[in-house]
């Protein structure tokens, strides 16, 4: 298989992960009830995430091995337990873990690996390390209160919990998307 046909897979698989996780975002149960449709675009986010981080780390493995390696490494592991977790509700945890690495560690990482990657634009670079910024304080206000994103122990906190995670999210579509669109248009030069 040829690179601009791993690019452009990646860069397809990047267009489905957007769309799922929009259409996660909008039909997840607030309470956290998991439904089979939840586990079903759960799986398809994850299973498109994989071929993304391997192709985002493709395109920047020669001017960037460290970062991108690190990134796919951390990307691969963070989707495993992702995927993991979808499988009943004791493992639910393990999967909310492996979302947090994932969206937290690998995707600054490629923010790095894209700042030193050539042909990559530099704000493409910045919201993945914004990205992985959003993510660590939407955990750390979420630790502050001691409950979850879903059922915060103090009512009072939950505009800073929703403020923080939509921000995390949307840098986390504005990335995929715009890797996705890199993705694609590497395939066709």
């Amino acid at each position: 298989m040829s690179t601009k046909s791993i690019y452009r897979l990646g860069g397809n698989c990047g267009i489905v992960v957007v769309v799922t996780t929009l259409a996660l975002f909008f039909t997840t149960d607030p309470s956290g009830n998991r439904s089979l449709l939840t586990h079903i675009l759960s799986w398809i986010i994850g299973a498109g995430s994989l071929v993304l981080f391997y192709t985002a780390y493709l395109r920047c493995r020669e001017s960037a091995p460290l970062f991108s390696l690190l990134g796919l490494i951390v990307g691969i592991g963070g989707n495993v337990l992702f995927l993991f977790g979808t499988f009943s509700p004791s493992f639910y945890r393990i999967g909310d873990f492996g979302e947090n690495i994932v969206l937290m560690l690998a995707v600054p990482l490629f923010g790095i690996a894209y700042f030193q990657t050539q042909g990559l634009s530099r704000i493409l670079a910045v919201i993945g390390i914004l990205t992985g910024a959003a993510g660590l304080a939407n955990s750390l206000v979420i630790k502050m209160d001691g409950g979850s994103w879903s059922a915060p122990n103090d009512p009072a906190n939950l505009p800073a919990i929703m403020a923080t995670y939509l921000g995390f999210v949307l840098f986390y579509i504005v990335w995929i998307a715009w890797t996705s669109a890199h993705l694609l248009k590497s395939s066709k030069q």
